[in-house]
């Protein structure tokens, strides 16, 4: 929680941060520990707190302890021990935090003003100021003055030394100054006087009158985790005050937990929301953690987590309560969310030391030696507190020393999430490598090879397409060889040999995925995407204008906007309409118009330049609206739905064609038109595909089965002749359009869900964008990745799409935000904004081909003359380094 943030009405939880004092109304679910804690410190002048991490004892004690002391004019001195080599000692830093507290009564509302006045003399306008010392039991036992507030009341302080553990963490690294402050302690707890004040008085009878040594007008409450009971144990000798009047915390009970969120939630949760909420949990502990004789255990600091999370996305969805009807996927992205914020600011060596060491291979919880972990230097103690901190690690203390674990099973899940999804991208990192070095050396004989095979095929026009490809697959070699140390070179030869396969390429159409990733693979080193924009919902649809101009967006929300894609710019007001949550938009082929389908159970037109709705909506489906789409001339428009049907519109006037079309057993998730308007593909939750005869509106054979789960996106190529799908299971797969037939083996490799796909203008490639929060590129042709994943997102992607020149691909997230990524031929412009020339027709030859005709490879900048390519060498070396 940040120093901002503020508890409130629409704030009710603090993530894993204490509750403050001030947030009292909204610390529920403690009541009878409140009332026990209360009682234990008005029964002794020593308490003990303790339990374990996660429990929520700091906001016991401020949210829920010390109104209540105050109600009784006990004035709580709340703080946590310095122990560095240069504070103060213990007895110092007592008096400057009570010194500090009765100046803040002054100005702070929790109580009333408090100073401290003489017994006698009280009217006596010249007696002395009272001034406080470092010496804080002497100024405590002064029997000439009194701690009052302004009617004259008295008052006493409670100190409240939290996370009492840290003397034994952090101050047992000075055995010396850790026995000093436990002296000075237990002189303060048992009313001892200190031996240096004692010596004081044999000499000074003036101050001997000034102490009463038989009072003790102050009380102590120190709060400790249980698992340094053991700890405290060996000092309760010297302190016997240590041991009598204890208070240990529990984790909450299902009811308490259940009232809890209720009643800190107040209008923002239902009594459901707070049952759901408790039974996730409850559900996702081990069995351990969830019984205690029979009683079911909540953990207060994921309950908080979750609450916080949830409430997250109510605000940024701008709806009046939590939405909990779907936890098993919202509970999962929260603690996610909770587990990655842990490690900012912290090297990658230490979450690498966390997901290698903390979990089995199967995502099991271990416990790890802080000393073993220290000795081979995986994490600093620093770095090893902030974890602890942050409540992503909680530390035990057992007799064969300090052990260090997850505070949570869910965490451990995250955590083997995270370790795979690692060692993915260094597989893939080595592969790659490998795969370059094999073609580095390979690269000669391919071109040789491929020449030989075109001459022996006494073709003429295959050999120089054989000639072109192999050249260009050359160059994107050679120069990615260059730029990445592996072969001689400077940077700037690497750059132009790879922008020169990539124009050759392009110039003879050559569809070769390894041009594309050894291009992407050099973008990637300068930048990822274009540019992010956050939204205050997540964004479920996005669609570009036919001239690129525009982005537009759909979301939860229940809002439209138009942006920019140049600028990323919003483009006028959010368009407001629907009632309801937006699932899906589509502009119409002149882009003058767009439609939408929403969770409102209607469609609705809209106007591009004006941003206002066309007519009243397009009703007709009895629940959500899941797709829609419009034919390639713009007269219909085509809506698929939650209730299995698919409808036909007419987007002039907006009146539904015929009846629904009928043959899905579950919810149509997407639509869409082949590029010659006479068909329509559809898919559904029932796991199959459709097509249907847009004029019959009858469906085109059987079903295409082959996927496993729902299928949640499909496109046409722009020939017609292809479709391709997305799907719950995983995969991708490619469908011959004619015959419905599968087309190869599935596309795989992904995680996890994939919601959403898209064809690139030419065919070549298609783009996908899943629950894993990556978007991915595909050679269509043969159905293998391209490249490195798409990263930035930091929640599930939701909708791709590419602008109608191929060169930029926008996504919708999950995380509120929407992005634009540069892709292929905008990698290499890209790539030109770090030179400012082209090659010579010197270095042409010699690096390309005498025999190809020259090619820029960035149009607009200067080729130098021959002669001057030593200095144009020297020039552009300095520009791009």
């Amino acid at each position: 929680m940040t120093d901002s943030f503020k508890i409130d009405a629409e704030h009710p939880w603090p993530w894993l941060d204490a509750f403050p004092e001030y947030a009292e109304q909204f610390f529920n679910g403690r009541d009878d520990e409140k009332a026990a804690l209360f009682r234990c410190v008005l029964s002794a002048p020593v308490t003990v707190l303790f339990g374990k991490s996660g429990l929520g004892k700091s906001s016991l004690l401020q949210a829920g302890l010390f109104p209540q002391l105050r109600g009784e004019r006990l004035l709580p001195i709340y703080m946590r021990l310095l122990h560095d080599p240069n504070a103060a000692d213990l007895s110092a830093q007592l008096a400057k935090r009570f010194s500090e507290e009765i100046h803040k009564s002054h100005t702070a509302a929790a109580s009333p003003p408090l100073h401290y006045r003489y017994r006698q003399n009280q009217e006596d306008e010249d007696a002395e100021p009272i001034i406080l010392t470092d010496d804080l039991w002497a100024d405590l036992h002064r029997n000439d003055i009194e701690l009052v507030d302004e009617t004259g009341k008295r008052w006493q302080p409670v100190f409240v030394l939290d996370q009492f553990e840290e003397i034994f963490t952090l101050g047992g690294q000075n055995p010396n100054r850790q026995t000093h402050c436990f002296y000075q302690l237990g002189d303060l707890l048992e009313n001892r006087i200190p031996k240096a004040l004692a010596e004081r008085l044999n000499e000074d009878d003036e101050l001997f009158d000034q102490l009463n040594p038989d009072s003790q007008p102050y009380r102590f409450l120190l709060s400790l985790r249980e698992d340094y009971l053991p700890d405290l144990e060996e000092w309760s000798e010297l302190i016997p005050r240590l041991s009598p009047n204890r208070f240990r915390l529990l984790p909450m009970t299902a009811p308490q937990a259940i009232a809890a969120v209720q009643k800190t939630g107040g209008e923002l949760v239902t009594p459901q929301d707070a049952e759901n909420i408790v039974e996730y949990l409850s559900a996702n502990q081990t069995a351990g953690q969830q019984k205690r004789r029979g009683v079911t255990q909540i953990e207060p600091a994921l309950l908080g987590l979750m609450c916080a999370g949830l409430n997250e996305d109510r605000l940024r969805s701008q709806t009046k309560q939590l939405k909990t009807d779907n936890l098993t996927q919202q509970g999962g992205l929260i603690v996610e969310r909770f587990y990655d914020q842990a490690f900012a600011d912290l090297p990658a060596s230490v979450r690498d030391f966390v997901e290698q060491h903390l979990i089995t291979s199967d995502g099991v919880r271990l416990a790890y030696p802080v000393r073993s972990m220290e000795t081979e230097k995986r994490a600093t103690a620093a770095q090893l507190n902030t974890l602890v901190d942050k409540r992503l690690l909680r530390r035990e203390s057992l007799e064969e020393g300090d052990r260090i674990e997850l505070v949570h099973d869910r965490l451990a899940q995250v955590a083997l999430v995270r370790r795979r999804e690692s060692a993915q991208r260094r597989e893939t990192q080595i592969q790659q490598k490998k795969r370059l070095r094999l073609l580095v050396g390979f690269a000669g004989l391919l071109l040789l090879v491929t020449i030989f095979a075109a001459y022996m095929w006494q073709a003429e026009s295959k050999a120089k397409q054989a000639w072109m490809e192999a050249t260009a697959t050359r160059l994107a070699i050679e120069g990615s060889s260059i730029t990445s140390g592996l072969r001689q070179g400077s940077t700037l030869t690497g750059l132009f040999k790879v922008l020169a396969g990539h124009r050759l390429a392009r110039s003879a159409n050559i569809g070769e995925a390894l041009l594309d990733e050894v291009l992407q693979t050099e973008y990637l080193k300068f930048k990822q995407s274009a540019y992010s924009r956050e939204l205050k919902s997540p964004a479920v649809s996005v669609a570009y204008s036919p001239d690129g101009k525009l982005i537009l967006s759909g979301g939860l929300d229940n809002m439209l906007r138009l942006w920019n894609a140049d600028t990323g710019e919003p483009v006028g007001q959010p368009l407001t309409g629907h009632s309801d949550e937006i699932y899906s938009v589509a502009f119409s082929p002149d882009g003058r118009r767009f439609v939408s389908g929403s969770k409102d159970r209607t469609l609705r037109l809209w106007n591009t330049d004006t941003g206002r709705p066309i007519g009243e909506p397009l009703t007709g489906h009895s629940v959500d609206v899941y797709s829609v789409a419009f034919s390639p001339d713009g007269k219909r428009i085509v809506s698929g739905s939650k209730d299995h049907t698919l409808r036909l519109w007419n987007a002039d006037n907006g009146q539904s064609i015929g009846q629904a079309l009928t043959g899905h057993s579950d919810s149509v998730n997407c639509v869409a038109f082949s590029p010659d308007g006479k068909r329509i593909v559809s898919g559904s939750s029932d796991n199959t595909l459709r097509l249907w005869n847009v004029d019959s509106r009858q469906p085109i054979g059987e079903p295409l089965t082959g996927h496993s789960g729902s299928v949640n996106s499909v496109a046409f190529s722009p020939d017609g002749k292809r479709i391709v799908s997305a799907s719950s299971d995983n995969t991708l797969r490619l469908w011959n359009a004619d015959n419905n037939q599968p087309m190869g083996h599935p596309l795989t490799g992904l995680s996890d869900s994939i919601n959403s796909v898209a064809f690139s203008p030419d065919g070549q490639r298609i783009v996908s964008g899943g629950s894993n929060n990556i978007l991915r590129l595909w050679d269509a042709a043969n159905g293998r990745p391209i490249g490195q994943p798409l990263t930035g997102h930091s929640e599930r992607v939701s909708s791709v799409a590419f602008s109608p020149n191929g060169k930029h691909i926008v996504s919708g997230s999950a995380d509120n935000t929407i992005r634009i990524w540069p892709v292929f031929e905008a990698w290499a412009d890209e790539l030109c904004k770090k030179l400012d020339r082209n090659m010579s027709h010197k270095e042409w030859r010699e690096w390309v081909s005498p025999d190809i005709d020259y090619i820029e490879q960035c149009p607009g900048l200067p080729v130098p003359p021959d002669q001057a390519d030593e200095q144009a060498k020297d020039t552009s070396q300095a520009h791009i380094e």
